[in-house]
This record gives structure tokens, sequence and C-alpha cells, in this order.
């Protein structure tokens, strides 16, 4: 309501504000004067070019009614430009806002909160409570519209006592680097360090998901390799994949669970666990200062190791995401996991930007209004003063319909060339904001022309430019050419 109200506010300002000087200088002709007022001489080097048309036996130009159309739009320079100027920004401002709402996916933003395949995500809230089981597991995937399933694992055999042993390789150096990333993380070092271990954990997955990361990171290591456990890699937080980089863990690594030594290969390449390729979310990802051991799953069954499922990764069929979402929630009814669908996402994005869809738009169209009021109080006024005009032209054989042609083709030249100045150079006006908010403010947008919006803005502008002298025309012409004559 108050940018509605603004907007009127500032049309009225804007017309009151210049229509001061135009009354200030009609107020100082005198009525003599105003009588003889015939518009804006031509000029004569635009005569002498008719009358050498004449010479030469071509047709004059003034015969061709769009022609004529044109120079009368240019009779007035100054205000004819001033109208093309407040169309074509009305209309730049148009084509920006709805460009970039236009350019505002939900479902690419939505995308950003899940991994990979992922459609719905079931993560595990408390371990003290009921656990996803294997055959919550096998029901989810026999439900209709489930592609495929993935479970990430975390070792629970990992106690308060067990860890990184520290007396093997350079943790100190990496721990310096990563409070310099992250000066915060320092208060948590007593909490996680005991003795000679660092507590940390495992955690495992299949051959899905190590391909998903051997992709992305762009890795040589075969899936053989990392099966049979001669290659785990470092999981890590963004903030530990930066401190990595100048000061990486040791290649060998001595993993304490339940007093028992494990040793593992490690990977020169940590892998971080909120990439938007992986996205692990709670209970996968380090807690604060170590990272946690990224595994074969068939490796850790392998050491005799036990596991917990904590999360599953579930893919669904396109258009199935909201009926397999309410069959899992119903089937998880303990309250002791967190269901994330990206179909939900994606429905509180849209509440989300459905004021943000509504203000922009009814701003954008507020002030293209305002462009287009400009351009009907100029062509009418453009009009009625040229009544005189018009009746001489139809005095010497002028015909009405040729009249009303020749001012719909002066609307036609009033929206040509704001239009073409929209498609170019208003064009590059959105593409260069396009890029700037994506770069600056918005990094999940995708670009999209607003083809659309704008056809429809170019029909109903076209409708009203054509429209609108032909409606002036008609509200003096019914008058007799004499009676319009002696008026002057």
């Amino acid at each position: 309501m108050i940018i509605y109200i603004g907007a009127a506010a500032l049309s009225i300002l804007t017309t009151l504000v210049g229509s001061l000087k135009p009354a200030g200088i009609a107020g100082s002709i005198s009525p003599i004067e105003a009588l003889h007022y015939q518009g804006m001489a031509l000029k004569n080097k635009k005569v002498n070019k008719r009358k050498n048309d004449t010479e030469k036996g071509r047709a004059p130009h003034k015969n061709k009614l769009y022609r004529m159309a044109w120079r009368n739009v240019f009779r007035g320079k100054k205000s004819a430009v001033l109208t093309f100027l407040s169309l074509f920004l009305g209309l730049s401002i148009f084509l920006v806002t709805t460009g970039i709402l236009s350019s505002i996916d939900v479902s690419v933003i939505a995308e950003q909160y899940f991994a990979e395949n992922e459609d719905i995500s079931v993560t595990l809230y408390d371990n003290s409570k009921p656990m996803i089981t294997e055959e919550m597991m096998s029901d989810i995937q026999n439900m209709d519209g489930v592609l495929d399933v993935t479970a990430y694992r975390k070792c629970a055999d990992m106690g308060y006592e067990d860890g990184f042993d520290n007396t093997k390789g350079p943790f100190s150096g990496f721990l310096e680097m990563l409070y310099e990333v992250e000066p915060g993380l320092a208060q948590y070092e007593d909490a996680y360090h005991t003795g000679d271990l660092w507590k940390s954990n495992i955690v495992g997955i299949n051959e899905r998901e190590f391909g998903i990361i051997k992709e992305h990171l762009g890795l040589e290591s075969s899936y053989e390799e990392f099966q049979e456990g001669r290659v785990s890699f470092y999981l890590c937080s963004s903030d530990m994949v930066k401190a990595f980089k100048p000061a990486p863990l040791p290649r060998s690594l001595d993993v304490v669970i339940g007093g028992k030594p494990y040793a593992f290969e490690m990977s020169a390449v940590p892998v971080d666990g909120q990439a938007e390729y992986l996205n692990l979310g709670t209970g996968l990802m380090p807690e604060y200062v170590m990272p946690y051991l990224l595994v074969s799953q068939d490796y850790m069954d392998g050491l005799g190791l036990n596991s917990t499922i904590q999360k599953l990764k579930i893919t669904v069929m396109e258009g199935m995401e909201r009926a397999v979402t309410e069959q899992i929630v119903t089937k998880f009814d303990n309250g002791n996991v967190v269901i994330n669908s990206k179909y939900d996402k994606e429905q509180e994005l849209n509440k989300s930007f459905s004021m943000i869809y509504m203000l922009g738009n009814s701003l954008s169209a507020i002030l293209l209004f305002i462009g287009v009021m400009n351009f009907i109080n100029t062509m009418s006024v453009n009009v009625t003063v040229r009544r005189h005009e018009l009746a001489v032209l139809e005095s010497i054989g002028m015909t009405k319909q040729q009249i009303r042609k020749m001012l719909a083709y002066e609307g036609v030249w009033y929206w040509t060339i704001p239009y073409i100045l929209i498609l170019s150079l208003g064009t590059a006006i959105f593409t260069g904001t396009f890029f700037f908010v994506k770069s600056s403010l918005i990094p999940y947008i995708t670009y999209t022309y607003p083809a659309v919006p704008l056809t429809v803005s170019a029909v109903i502008v076209f409708a009203i430019c054509i429209l609108t002298p032909l409606v002036a025309y008609w509200s003096f012409s019914g008058d007799s050419v004499v009676d319009r004559l002696r008026k002057v």
C-alpha cells in the first residue's frame, strides 16, 4: 500500500513541477499571438527538398502518411526525446525487474541444500534412541517412485577415549593453520584432545558415492583400492580444507578404537563434506578441530567394526517427491530423525519469494505506468493543440480516415523507437545488471530473459500508442471543419 501511495504522490508531484515552466511561458504570450500559433515551422532545407521532389516528378514525401507522421513526431524535438526517454526508462526498469525475478529459480536454490542425486534425506538425530535399521531402508527402497537409497554409516565403536594417534604425524602444523582460518575453534582444543589421542570418527560410503567424489575431485584412485583400504580420505569441513592445503595431515595414520590401533593409508586430497555435491550435514561432519575418516563401507565391515546408519540419501522419480515424502514421514514417526525433502524446500522458498515477486512486479508495473501516462499526456496535448492544423488539412482535401491513419502512424513511431532501444540498449543493461546481481547478491540465479512479460507489455503499450491520438482526435473531430476553423 505504501508503494502505491508513494508512486501516486511521485506522479502527481512530477506532473505539477513539470507544468510550472510551460504554464509560465503560456501565460506570458498575449491572446492575439496565441491565435496565430501554427506549430513549429519546418526548416527551409526540408521545404526545398519537397520542392525538388515535385520538380523531378517524384511524389513528395508529404503524400506518404508515415513520413508525415515521422516529421510530426519530431516537430518538437525536445518533447519527442523526453517522451522516448520516459517510455524507455519505464520499460528498462520493467525489463530488469521482471528479468531478475524470472531468473530466481527456487528449484536451483533448493538444490544447494541437497547432495547430488538427493531428493529426500533422512538423518538420525539421537543415537541413544531408535535407530535407522536395514529393514526401514529396505522398506523405503520398495516404495513406489523410489529409484535409489544410499546409506551413510558411522562407526559405532568409537568411544570417548578413541581417536587419532597423536604420536604420529604433524597435527600441530595443521591446527595452527586451522586456527588462523577460524580462530574461534581454538577454544575447543582441550575438549577434543586427550593424552595422545584426538577425538574423531569414521564414515563409510559405497561405490556410488566414491564415484561422485572421484569425479568432482579428479582422483586417479580406483574403487578397488578404496574398497581394500589402500586409500581413504580425510573428511573435512570447508575451514579444514583451507588449513589442509598449506599443512596437510599425515598420509599414514593410526586410529585407536577400543584400545586397538587400526592403520589407514590416506589420500593427499581432502574431501569437503560441506561441498554441494556431498552436503553431508548433521552427524556426519567433523566436530570442530579434527577431520573424520571417509572409508569404504566394505573395508570398515572387513575390519570387524560396527556401524550405524546415520543418513539415508533417497533419489525418487520426477513428480513423486511429495508422495514419497509423505510415506517416509508416516514410517518414521518416532521423532528421532530429521526428514528433508527437496519438494518441501521448494514450496517453502516459493512462499518466501511470493511477496518479493509481488512487490517487485508491482513496482516495475507502476514505473512503466508512469512512463505510459507521460506519453498519453504528451500525445493528447500534441493532438489537441493541432486541431486547427488538422482542420486546415481536412479543408484542403485530406479525409478524416487519412488523418486518423497519420495519427496512428505517429503512435507507431512513438512505440517503435523505445522498443528498438529496449531490445538493444535495454537488453545490454539487463544483462549487465544480471551478472552483477549474480556475482554480488544472489549467486544461485539462472539467466532468464523475460520474453513473455516484455511481449505482453509491448502489445499493451502498442495499443495505447495507437488509441491515444485517435481518441484525442475523436474528441473534437465531430464538429464541422468550419466550426473548428472558427474556434481558432
